[in-house]
Formats: structure tokens, C-alpha cells, sequence
């Protein structure tokens, strides 16, 4: 012990007594501090200075309009942006900025597109579109810039959501101009409303399940006939073969069912001939009558049933007629009558709508130059009345096609015209959807929607003119074509007079028989009434005999057609593979709206789940005054409200271990650093070795005691080092610090674990330890987490900074500065000492060794008169 002293005493010796020992170690005590001090103090705050960072800002936004209110976002963006310290932003125009960045005059660009504010409100006119906005920047000009003026761009699209969200709410919030109470009445009608349309749509569920369900068995029972059809088809096959004798009998009945109009139209005439006489000898036998009863005769009973007998005949005779006449109707010419008033009416409506829309049209375009707000609304108007048209136009369409299938009658040009002016119609709602569409896109109508709108207009009117005139042509021709059910009707009319004749002739017989009095002008009634089927008959046979022979024949006729037509389908040869064809087409058919029917079944059971589920929700909203506080909350400060929306969530910020500037927070890593440096400079500089004039004045020592005691005085020249730098970052740089004693102490068992662990390399390796002691410095100062935490590191750094003496420094002087968790700093210092050991073993073990090979290996080196 007293060699080791001896030692550091001579070595005291030595620096006092020269001046230039002194101010070196002076120097080289000074000199940790200022690399450190310089370090921390560019370094003190460098983000406070980011406003001086320029950013080029280009504002291409043509702006939008969000109903009747015209804004523009990119404007909005740049007025904040110039409120913004940040960054040094430059509003310059494209061309400016493009070339700034190229010439390194930005740091980074940022572009707001031209359709940036109409891209940003397109959910309202249901395309969405993402608005951009380009970010430039130059990773050229600096490494941290590029990260900094990533921060400046996510700040500005921070900016851009809360000021869209915070834009658009207050719009709403203005533009809405309904009190709260008003909101509350409305809504319990409104959720009333529709509860009740939520149990009209479950009835109606209920029913189309019913009938799904009733259809479904009607697949089932259409399934089995196809099936038992397609079963019989090999059998109609066979049938087939042998039909030549069947198709002749057909051809035969076909010629003679023609053949047999004119025997119908002749037995037609024969019966006419025999009312005809019937009618005479009835006159004949009725004026016998008369004469006798003038005479003074009252035996006429006989003569009486005789007349009552004839008007039976002539009953019997039309019944017959009208009985052949029935058989042979089987146009359904009884719809006829409804088929027209359907047509007239049709026509009616259609003339009508027109002229509504002609006349709302201006009116409408009047009501929207004045306020564009209501065009959508009043454009929707035009379009329900075109709808309305050719709803019209479709249900006359649908009688003219009857009319032409049941009758026979040309009804193509109506039908026609009337498709021409549904498409009249299609065109002006396609026109109406166009200018809809502009208005939410741009806020105003297209120049020449109204004068496009009438010209189609007064075409439909012209083309209704044209209509009309072909439907009561076609009305006229129906009505002056006496039909079968004419003559039936005809003659059920005159049946009606007989049947009077009888009751009269009856009622002169009882009273003949019980008063044997008869009324003076019994015979003129009698008379008179005979006299009307008499003419009857007549008009009969001028006015409706002929017609009604042409429609027999036409009846007829139908009926041979249709045999022919049997006839040719029965000679094809194809006729049972087309029929079983159809019958497998119809099958997969009735099987695939069989499965579609199960779908929909169960697609209506959740539907109605479903409801049960809304209306059990809309009666709570009901109950709810949510809406009525929000909308209260809206019209007492609808700016409030959307600055609440923009950002609804308040985050407090509570720092734990609180540190004041950056500087301060990379004082730890600099300072220790600094303290490495330190020792590096001193082994650079003084002799860890005694020389021969040493040992001369202390005597032969052992190398233990020159290894401990040379090392005192790097050890004292250490400590001058940690503690001018400590207290210089205390008091001359004022960084934080929470405990000043373990601050200093830190440094003190910081620089003592460097500069004894530098020492050993060095004594034992001598420049080759030097070497070393550079390596280690510049891997700690790349992984030992002193600037980026360690997770962020490379694997590799992150397994080696457990043996790095910098992490435990660094966190111990970190607990000092930023508040004292005491068993963690303890912790951190007991890791730290854990170097020493390893440093001993260094010095004094590894050292005698390697002495003999590290005497060799200097003098060579002084042999080169170049390397220390």
C-alpha cells in the first residue's frame, strides 16, 4: 500500500512542478465538460425552432357548394395554417413550389387539389370520393426534416377531419330551424307513423306467407301433373301412330262445321218466317175475339188459351234461337260494353294529365328560379305526373290488346301511338334524373332543361290529339257492330212482351169466369201489345237478321280454324318431343319456384322478426328525450355543438417524471458520454506504465502496485473531470435536476468504472486496449439507448445492451435529473459496479501475461518512429 501512495505522491510531484503538466491536466479535466456542454446546449430545445423549417403550401381548391352555402375547405386549411407555428409555412403558387424543392429552398410540399372540397362533401351526393392532398418532400436536404415535416402533414390532415366535420355540422345545425317542443310532437307522431306502417307491412307479410303457402301446394299438386303427364306420353305416342283415320275425322268435321253456317243462317230465317206467321194468326184469331164479344158472345175461353198457346209458341221459337245463338257466342262480347268504358275512360285520364302538366310547368320552373333549394322537390313533381301517364297509357294498352285478342278488332296503331308517348314520357323523367343529379353536383338547374321539357310536351299533346281521334273511331266502329248478344238481347225483349200478352190474357180469362163481365178495352190492350211484336219481328228482320248471320258465320268459321290447327299439330311429327320438352322445362320451373318460395317464406319470417325488433325500438326512442336535448343543444350554440363534434374527445395530459426542456431529457446520454471521452483522452495522454526514472525514485515495485498506483491519479484527473461537467450542467447550463448530491455522485461512480476499465486496456493491451476501448465507445454509443429507446433498436443492440456500462449510467443519471425512483437507481449503480471486477481482472490478471508480448509489440511500434 505505502508503494501505491508512493507512486501517486511522485506522480503529484510531477504535475506541480511543471506548468505545462498543470494546464494540460487542467485541459484535459475541462475538456469532458465542454464536449459535453456543447452537445446538450445544441440540442436544448430544437423542436421549439421547427417554425423556421419552410414548407411550401399550394392551394388549388376551387371550393363547393353544401346546399345554399358556398365554402371552401382549402381556404379554411391555409387560415389555420397561418395561424400554425409549427412549421415555416409558405403559400406560394404550384410553379414556385415545385421548383423550390428541387433547389432545396423546401424542406417539403404540400398540394390541396382542385376538387379537394368537392371530394370532401361527395357522401352527400352518394359517390364517394377521397380527397388528396400531395406531399412532397426532399430526404436529401436532412435526415430529422423529413420526420418533422411528417408531423406538420399529419397535422394539417388532423386538421382538414375536424375542420370537415366541424364545417358540416355547423351548417346542419344552422340551416335545421326547428324548436325543440315542435321536434318533440313531431316525434311522436312520426314513431307513431310509423309503428303503424310497421303493423300494416307485418299484415302484409302475414298475408303473402298465407299465400306463398297456398301457392306452394298449388306447385306441388302442378308438379305431380306434370309428372303424371310425362308418364303418359309414351302411351299418346303410340296413340299418334295410327292418327291418320282421328286427323281425317277432324279434317271432316272442320269442313262440315263450315258447311253447317249456312244451315244455321237458313234455320235462323225459318224461325223468323214461323213468328212471323205466328204474330199473323195470333192478329187473326185476336180479331175473332173481338167480333164475338161485340155480337154478345162470352163463349171465348177456348179462343183465349188458343192466343196464349201462339205467344208460348213464339216464346219457345225465340228461346230456341237464342239458345243456338249462346252456343255459338264464345267471344266473351258480353265485356265488350266494360272494355270500352275501360278505353274512354283511359283516354279521359290520360288528355287530363296532359293538360295538368302543361300547366304546372310553369308555374314550377317559376317557383324554382326563385329558390334553386326546392327544384329537386318540385322536378320530382313533373316526374310523379309523367308516371302517372304512363301508368294511363299502360292500363289503355292492356284493353286494346284484350279488345284485339277476344275480338278480332285492329287496335295496333292505337297501341302505337301510345308506346310512342310512353317513351315521350321515359324521355322527360330521364331529363328530370339529369338535372336532379347537377343540382346536388353543382347547385343550379341545366340551361335548357324547361325549353327541352316543353318541346317533348307539346309533341305529347299533338300525339294525344291523334289518339283521341283513333280510339272514338275505333269506340264508333265497336258500337255500330251489332255482336250475337245484340240479337240475344233483342229477342229477350220481345219475349218480355209475350209473357205480358199471357199475364193479360189470363187475367180476361179468370175475370170472364168468376164476373162474366169483361172490360170495354180489354181487346185494344191485347191489340196493341200483339201489334209491338208484330213490328218487332219486322225490325228484326230488317234491322238485325243479316248481321247476326255474319256472326254466325264468323263463330263458325273460328271454330273450323281452330280444328284445322289441331289438325296440323296432330300430322307434326314433333308434336310429343315438343310437348315432353315443355313438360321438363315446366318442371324445372315449378321445382325452382318451389325452393324460391321456401326462400322467400323464410326471408318474410325474419322480416317480420325483424319489424318486432324496430317497432320495440322505435317506442323506446319514442320514450327517449335524447333527440329533443340534442336539437335543444344544437339551437342554444350550433357552433359549440360542432367544435364538440369535430373533436369530441378532451385528452389530459399528465406528465409523470415531468422533464423541462429537451436538452435537459439528452443531458444523461451526452454526460456519460462525455465521461468516456474523458477517459480515452487521458490514456491518450498520460502513461499508464512507470518509467525508469520512476521506479529509480520509488523503488522496484510489483505490478499490482504499479497498476493501482499510477491509476490514482487518473482516478483524481477523472473525478475533476465528472464534477466540473456536472456542476457546468447544473448551474451554467440550468438543465433539470431533481437531486443535485445523487447527481454528482453518479458521475463519480460513473467515471471511476470508465476510466478504470479504459485503464486496464490499456495497461495490459496497450495501444491495441486503446483500440478496444474506441470500439466499445462508438457500439454504446449506437446501442445503448441513449437517444432512441432500446425496443426501437436492431436485434443485435438489443441483446448486447445488457454488457454496455453506458445503459446503466445513462438510466442512473436519468433517475437524478428527471426524479428518483430509489430502487431503480440502486439498481442501475449496482450494475454499473459489476464493471469493476471485470476491469481488475483486466488490469491485473490479463496483465502479466501479456507484458512480455506488449513490450515486444511497443517497441516495434517506436521503431517505425510514426506510431506512438
Amino acid at each position: 500500500m505505502k508503494k501505491i501512495f508512493s507512486i501517486f505522491k511522485h506522480d503529484l510531484k510531477k504535475i506541480f512542478r511543471s506548468v505545462i503538466a498543470f494546464i494540460v491536466v487542467i485541459g484535459l479535466s475541462v475538456l469532458p465538460a465542454l464536449y459535453a456542454w456543447f452537445n446538450i446546449a445544441s440540442n436544448w430545445n430544437p423542436y421549439d425552432n421547427s417554425g423556421n423549417i419552410p414548407v411550401a403550401v399550394v392551394n388549388l381548391d376551387k371550393g363547393c357548394k353544401i346546399g345554399p352555402i358556398k365554402t371552401s375547405f382549402g381556404d379554411n386549411i391555409v387560415d389555420n395554417l397561418k395561424k400554425n407555428t409549427q412549421m415555416g409555412w409558405k403559400f406560394v403558387d404550384k410553379d414556385t413550389a415545385d421548383q423550390g424543392i428541387i433547389d432545396g429552398d423546401y424542406y417539403a410540399v404540400v398540394v390541396i387539389s382542385e376538387n379537394f372540397s368537392e371530394n370532401l362533401v361527395s357522401i352527400a351526393s352518394g359517390e364517394l370520393k377521397r380527397p388528396e392532398i400531395t406531399y412532397l418532400v426532399n430526404e436529401k436536404k436532412n435526415a430529422i426534416a423529413p420526420k418533422i415535416t411528417d408531423k406538420g402533414i399529419q397535422a394539417i390532415q388532423t386538421e382538414v377531419n375536424s375542420s370537415f366535420v366541424a364545417e358540416i355540422t355547423n351548417i346542419a345545425a344552422t340551416v335545421l330551424n326547428t324548436s325543440s317542443d315542435e321536434i318533440s310532437v313531431n316525434k311522436d307522431k312520426i314513431c307513431d307513423n310509423i309503428i303503424s306502417t310497421l303493423d300494416n307491412g307485418k299484415i302484409s307479410l302475414d298475408s303473402l306467407k298465407s299465400t306463398i303457402d297456398v301457392i306452394s301446394g298449388s306447385m306441388d299438386s302442378v308438379n305431380s301433373l306434370i309428372k303424371s303427364n310425362k308418364d303418359s306420353l309414351p302411351k299418346l305416342k303410340d296413340k299418334l301412330k295410327d292418327t291418320n283415320e282421328f286427323v281425317n275425322s277432324i279434317k271432316d268435321a272442320s269442313t262440315a262445321i263450315k258447311s253447317a253456317s249456312t244451315g244455321l243462317s237458313s234455320t235462323l230465317e225459318s224461325s223468323i218466317t214461323s213468328l212471323d206467321s205466328l204474330t199473323s194468326s195470333f192478329s187473326n184469331q185476336l180479331n175473332t175475339i173481338i167480333t164475338k164479344v161485340n155480337n154478345g158472345s162470352k163463349d171465348i175461353a177456348d179462343d183465349l188459351q188458343n192466343l196464349t198457346d201462339i205467344c208460348n209458341k213464339i216464346i219457345e221459337i225465340n228461346n230456341d234461337i237464342i239458345n243456338i245463338l249462346n252456343s255459338l257466342d264464345n267471344t266473351g262480347s258480353s265485356g265488350i260494353t266494360s272494355l270500352v268504358n275501360t278505353i274512354e275512360t283511359s283516354t279521359a285520364k290520360i288528355s287530363s294529365l296532359i293538360d295538368s302538366l302543361s300547366q304546372k310547368l310553369d308555374t314550377i320552373f317559376d317557383t324554382i328560379e326563385k329558390d334553386t333549394s326546392t327544384a329537386a322537390d318540385k322536378l320530382n313533381e313533373i316526374k310523379i305526373i309523367n308516371q302517372s301517364i304512363i301508368a294511363a297509357n299502360n292500363e289503355l294498352i292492356s284493353a286494346l290488346n284484350t279488345l284485339s285478342e277476344k275480338f278480332g278488332i285492329d287496335t295496333s296503331d292505337a297501341i302505337a301511338k301510345l308506346n310512342s308517348l310512353n317513351t315521350k314520357q321515359s324521355a322527360i323523367i330521364a331529363k328530370i334524373n339529369d338535372a336532379t343529379q347537377k343540382i346536388k353536383e353543382t347547385g343550379s338547374l341545366p340551361k335548357d332543361l324547361k325549353s327541352d321539357i316543353d318541346a317533348i310536351i307539346k309533341e305529347t299533346q299533338n300525339s294525344i290529339t291523334q289518339i283521341k281521334t283513333e280510339i272514338n273511331k275505333l269506340i264508333s266502329n265497336i258500337k255500330a257492330d251489332i255482336k250475337i248478344s245484340d240479337v240475344v238481347e233483342f229477342l229477350t225483349d220481345m219475349n218480355k212482351t209475350q209473357n205480358q200478352i199471357i199475364t193479360k190474357l189470363n187475367s180476361v180469362a179468370s175475370t170472364l169466369k168468376n164476373s162474366n163481365v169483361l172490360s170495354a178495352d180489354f181487346g185494344s190492350e191485347i191489340k196493341a201489345l200483339a201489334d209491338s211484336t208484330k213490328n218487332s219481328i219486322a225490325n228484326f228482320k230488317s234491322n238485325y237478321l243479316t248481321p247476326a248471320k255474319k256472326s254466325i258465320e264468323k263463330v263458325i268459321n273460328k271454330s273450323g280454324d281452330a280444328l284445322d290447327k289441331v289438325s296440323d299439330v296432330l300430322t307434326s311429327s314433333t308434336v310429343t318431343d315438343d310437348i315432353e320438352e315443355a313438360l321438363n322445362s315446366a318442371q324445372k320451373i315449378v321445382t325452382s319456384v318451389s325452393s324460391t318460395f321456401n326462400d322467400v317464406e323464410k326471408l318474410i319470417d325474419k322480416g317480420i322478426n325483424n319489424i318486432d325488433t324496430i317497432k320495440k325500438k322505435i317506442q323506446n326512442l319514442k320514450e327517449n328525450s335524447t333527440i329533443e336535448n340534442l336539437i335543444g343543444t344544437v339551437f342554444g350554440d350550433p357552433e359549440a355543438v360542432s367544435d364538440f363534434i369535430s373533436s369530441p374527445v378532451k385528452i389530459n395530459t399528465e406528465k409523470v417524471f415531468p422533464v423541462s426542456d429537451y436538452g435537459s431529457a439528452m443531458a444523461p446520454f451526452y454526460t456519460v458520454l462525455a465521461l468516456w471521452v474523458g477517459g480515452i483522452v487521458l490514456v491518450a495522454v498520460l502513461k499508464t506504465e512507470l518509467s525508469k526514472s520512476d521506479i529509480k525514485t520509488v523503488g522496484k515495485v510489483k505490478p499490482y502496485q504499479e497498476y493501482f498506483g499510477r491509476y490514482l491519479i487518473f482516478m483524481v484527473i477523472s473525478l475533476l473531470q465528472a464534477t466540473i461537467t456536472a456542476l457546468g450542467d447544473v448551474f451554467f447550463l440550468k438543465i433539470q435536476c431533481e437531486n443535485l448530491f445523487l447527481f454528482i455522485l453518479t458521475t463519480w461512480i460513473t467515471i471511476i468504472v470508465f476510466s478504470l476499465l479504459i485503464y486496464s486496456l490499456t495497461i495490459s493491451f496497450s495501444v491495441i486496449g486503446k483500440a478496444i476501448a474506441v470500439i466499445i465507445l462508438i457500439v454504446q454509443v449506437a446501442g445503448s439507448g441513449g437517444t432512441f429507446p432500446p425496443e426501437l433498436l436492431p436485434d443485435f443492440f438489443q441483446n448486447l445492451i445488457r454488457f454496455m456500462p453506458f445503459n446503466y449510467a445513462i438510466n442512473a443519471v436519468r433517475e437524478t435529473i428527471a426524479g428518483v425512483t430509489y430502487s431503480a437507481y440502486w439498481e442501475n449503480i449496482l450494475y454499473l459496479l459489476c464493471f469493476i471486477p471485470l476491469a481488475l481482472i483486466i488490469g491485473i490478471l490479463f496483465r502479466k501475461p501479456c507484458m512480455r508480448a506488449m513490450r515486444f509489440f511497443n517497441k516495434r511500434l517506436e521503431e517505425t518512429d510514426l506510431i506512438l
